[in-house]
């Protein structure tokens, strides 16, 4: 019953996952005590159970449970203490709870718990596997934005460098000249305002959409597209007057 609880509370204390370490050490932890779990229905030592899971784990807290985990040996520490010591080097407070909790199965009759214990982590490590869907899904979200944003603003700059073209004034001007089409010369710059707005139009869109997910440096991928029309921009205008 007192696990249940514990499975509870842990079960309404979401993790914040805009911290990817935290969440990373906390599901390195379920994982670790997943194999503490088991090597305790083998009916070894808790002790024997702890460094047969440090050897078998692979997560990046391997060398902090590696290191503590030797003291039981080597300075004759019992394994609470061992315990106490890997929880002073956790971060994330449910890493910290979760390892408290579940060292009580070291206690008394390890055998039995560790088999609540281990359907208790299967439950929790479900959380695991709608993260990494979600951060899957996150990611290939930000992708098609970053690809978007970018194909935006090159298309912007390519159609600002063209927008003389399409200048009803800039032919006016020239109707003076209409006897003899080839004659007529049209303005390869575009007005300065024109630019302008082609430009705030380009770092509007980038903001907006880069608003719209969570995007770790969004000031510098915001700051790239008006540099990605800028320089779209230019090459139109040199690829026309190569080609005029």
């Amino acid at each position: 019953m007192k696990f249940l609880k514990i499975e509870s509370e842990l079960n309404n204390k979401p993790v914040n996952l805009d911290n990817e370490k935290l969440v990373d050490e906390l599901f390195e932890v379920e994982d670790f005590l997943i194999l503490l779990s088991k090597n305790l229905l083998n009916n070894i030592s808790p002790e024997m159970a702890m460094k047969l899971a440090v050897k078998q784990f692979n997560g990046c807290l391997k060398p902090i449970l590696q290191k503590t985990i030797e003291k039981i040996y080597t300075s004759n520490i019992c394994l609470k203490d061992a315990v106490e010591e890997i929880i002073s080097f956790l971060h994330n407070p449910q890493s910290k709870q979760l390892l408290h909790y579940l060292m009580g199965i070291i206690d008394y009759d390890a055998k039995r718990r560790a088999q609540t214990v281990i359907k208790t982590l299967y439950r929790l490590k479900e959380n695991q596997q709608l993260y990494y869907k979600r951060k899957r899904i996150l990611k290939a979200q930000e992708f098609k934005i970053k690809f978007l944003v970018n194909i935006m603003s090159i298309v912007l700059g390519m159609i600002c460098s063209l927008s003389p073209w399409f200048s009803i004034a800039s032919i006016l001007l020239e109707l003076g000249n209409i006897m003899n089409p080839f004659n007529i010369q049209i303005k390869l710059q575009p007005a300065p305002y024109v630019l302008i707005t082609f430009l705030f139009i380009s770092i509007f869109n980038a903001y907006i959409l880069y608003s719209s997910v969570k995007i770790d440096n969004k000031t510098i991928f915001t700051l790239i597209a008006p540099l990605l029309f800028l320089t779209a921009y230019i090459s139109g205008n040199i690829l026309l007057s190569a080609i005029l």
